[in-house]
């Protein structure tokens, strides 16, 4: 429980008033929250999740979320859904000032990511 109001703490840091992303739906933002919680250790479900944060603060999570998994994640460039349930595409910008780019593959609902 302790871990789920530690996820609500930083998930409402993200949110803002802007309308949700038009290129990710509300069930992927809800993916790529549960995402960010698992990779900070909370087990948190995607029916927890009640607000999507707009299409910056999804990707200030997903950028988090790949730090946590040891990851370089300056600046995200895009988030592709994959076919799979829950599992993204995204290409990053591996360091802040530079142009190198990764691309990692995110299983949002075990909270893990690696590089393609």
């Amino acid at each position: 429980m302790k871990n789920k109001k530690l996820l609500v703490l930083c998930v409402s840091f993200f949110i803002t008033s802007e309308v949700f992303a038009t290129d990710l739906s509300a069930q992927q933002g809800k993916e790529l929250t549960v995402f960010f919680g698992r990779a900070m250790g909370a087990q948190v479900e995607v029916s927890d999740i009640k607000d999507v944060p707009d299409q910056a603060g999804i990707k200030e999570m997903v950028k988090g979320g790949l730090n946590l998994n040891s990851l370089l994640c300056a600046e995200i460039v895009r988030i592709l859904p994959l076919e799979l349930l829950g599992k993204y595409e995204v290409t990053c910008v591996a360091y802040g000032g530079g142009s190198a780019q990764k691309i990692y593959i995110v299983d949002a609902l075990n909270g893990r990511a690696f590089e393609q």
